[in-house]
């Protein structure tokens, strides 16, 4: 249990430096990847599914979100409870910089272990996220 723990908190420190130059919180990454993953634009009830987090806690990065320039708040004027949170040119643009950043920064990290170990490890992570 003790390594699974050092893993996660390391992964996310690395994850995190690796943003910081792009002036982002791994959770408003994810977000903004969450929203790439639909279209470039969703509603925060299927982000918060989707990054398993509460609804509030998609509302207040969002709002952060939005204070960047990363993304926009669309209120229909029909209905205006509903919103649609919609990926801008910036934050597009902040995706396709700091996804590589990440990735090397990861790759750098796990460069030492054997490529076939590293694969393995990925093949097992993803089929217990997407048993749960």
């Amino acid at each position: 249990m003790l390594a699974k723990i050092q893993v996660h908190r390391r992964t996310e420190e690395i994850i995190k430096n690796a943003l910081d130059e792009f002036n982002i919180s791994t959770r408003e990454w994810l977000c903004l990847g969450s929203l790439r993953g639909h279209g470039d634009n969703a509603e925060p009830s299927v982000v918060a599914q989707e990054l398993q987090v509460s609804l509030p806690l998609v509302t207040r990065m969002t709002k952060s979100l939005q204070a960047k320039g990363f993304i926009r708040i669309l209120q229909p004027q029909d209905d205006k409870r509903r919103r649609r949170l919609e990926l801008t040119n910036e934050g597009s643009r902040t995706l396709q910089l700091s996804d590589p950043a990440v990735r090397g920064a990861l790759r750098n990290w796990l460069m030492p272990i054997d490529r076939a170990d590293v694969d393995i490890y990925m093949k097992v992570l993803m089929q217990v996220a997407y048993e749960l």
